[in-house]
C-alpha cells in the first residue's frame, strides 16, 4: 500500500509538472511568435514553484535581451487562482544581454482585456552580470554601454493601467554595481568611466 500510494504520488508530481510547463510553453508561444522569441528548454518544479528557461532570445519592437538562464522563484499559486494577478518571489536573469535600439521601435497593438486586468508582482528581481547597450541604430554614433555585475530590485510590479515614463513598472529599492560605463556621444567625443 505504501509503495502505491509513493508511486501515485511521484506519478501526479511528474504530471503537474508537466502540464505546467506545457501551460508556460502555450502561453509563450501565444504571447511571442517564434520569430520574437526562443529558448532552450524549460524545466518546472511544482512544489516549490520555481520555474527555470535557458538561454532565451527575445527580440521585439526595438527591444532584444537575450540570458543564459532565466529562474522564477516562488511563484504563488494562490494569488494567482484567486485573483488572477501573477506574484513572484524572486526572478533572476543570469548573464542577460540587453540592447535597446531606440530607432528600431514600432507601435504596438492595444493590449487585449485579458492582458490589461492582470498584474505583475516580482517581490525581488536580480540580475547577474551581462551588459546593457542603448544605441540609436546599429551604426549612429550616440550610444550607451554598461558592463553590469549586478542589479537588485524589490517590489517590482507592473500594473494593468499603462505607466508614463521611461520605466514601465514601480519599484520600491533598487541597487546597481557595474565595472564600465561607456558613452559614446559623437565621432569627437565620448565618455569612459
Amino acid at each position: 500500500l505504501t509503495a502505491a500510494l509513493l508511486v501515485v504520488g511521484i506519478s501526479a508530481i511528474y504530471f503537474l509538472n508537466r502540464y505546467i510547463k506545457n501551460q508556460i510553453i502555450f502561453s509563450l508561444e501565444k504571447e511571442f511568435p517564434s520569430s520574437e522569441f526562443s529558448y532552450d528548454d524549460i524545466t518546472v518544479n511544482a512544489l516549490s514553484g520555481n520555474t527555470s528557461i535557458s538561454n532565451i532570445l527575445l527580440n521585439r519592437n526595438g527591444l532584444r535581451i537575450a540570458a543564459k538562464k532565466v529562474d522564477l522563484r516562488d511563484f504563488s499559486y494562490f494569488t494567482y487562482v484567486r485573483t488572477g494577478n501573477i506574484e513572484i518571489g524572486l526572478l533572476e536573469l543570469i548573464s542577460p544581454e540587453v540592447v535597446v535600439n531606440r530607432s528600431d521601435t514600432t507601435e504596438t497593438s492595444p493590449r487585449s482585456k485579458d492582458k490589461a486586468e492582470r498584474s505583475l508582482m516580482v517581490k525581488k528581481f536580480r540580475s547577474i552580470g551581462g551588459s546593457l547597450r542603448v544605441i540609436e541604430n546599429d551604426s549612429a554614433p550616440n550610444s550607451l554601454f554598461v558592463s553590469i555585475k549586478r542589479i537588485e530590485l524589490e517590489k517590482v510590479f507592473f500594473a494593468n493601467k499603462e505607466k508614463v515614463g521611461l520605466l514601465p513598472f514601480e519599484h520600491t529599492y533598487h541597487q546597481v554595481e557595474s565595472d564600465s560605463l561607456y558613452y559614446d556621444m559623437n565621432e569627437w567625443q565620448s565618455i569612459t568611466v
